[in-house]
């Protein structure tokens, strides 16, 4: 789908992927740039996934249906495709559609950078399939990557957070489940 979204005129505006993924020069830099992000964003998303689920604590336990299966199944196999999915595809997929597409798109119609940030970071953590409880928690992620990306102007440095985060979500599931 996202291949497709790219290839229509978005308000106007032709897109392809190298304008979407912005400035990839110092790509060194811009890694660097995306793992201080993902070391900053674990307090924040610590303490807004508290907060969540604090606020919502009469639903059920948040889980995730991917956890749930690796869980179950345990094989080296499962291991190694959840982990391409989690650290690899999800961020390249969800760092394209959310902050290649949708942060600029909102902004440009809203006319406001932090409405753009505010809009596609929920509409982030939406899609996220963990729950409300977690929605907090994920909008703070998707809030800490648009800035990644509006700082640097590049998809690089959210799409490295973003995967580190996934990353360290696994590595602490699979040591403690």
């Amino acid at each position: 789908g996202v291949l497709v979204v790219i290839r229509l005129r978005i308000l106007g505006e032709a897109l392809n992927l190298k304008e979407i993924m912005g400035d990839l020069s110092m790509p060194g830099q811009k890694v660097l740039w995306g793992i201080g992000g993902a070391i900053a964003n674990a307090p924040v998303a610590i303490v807004l996934g508290l907060i969540g689920l604090q606020l919502f604590k009469a639903l059920p336990t948040p889980t995730h249906p991917a956890v749930e299966e690796l869980m179950n199944s345990k094989s080296p196999f499962a291991v190694i495709v959840f982990f391409f999915t989690a650290v690899v595809m999800a961020p390249l997929i969800e760092e394209i559609t959310f902050r290649g597409l949708m942060l600029p798109s909102i902004s440009r119609v809203a006319k406001s950078i932090p409405k753009g940030v505010l809009w596609s970071s929920l509409a982030f953590a939406c899609i996220h399939p963990q729950g409300i409880a977690l929605w907090p928690a994920l909008a703070g992620l998707g809030a800490v990557c648009s800035l990644l990306a509006y700082q640097t102007r590049s998809l690089l440095p959210s799409m490295v957070m973003h995967a580190v985060h996934n990353g360290a979500l696994m590595v602490l599931t699979l040591l403690f489940m």
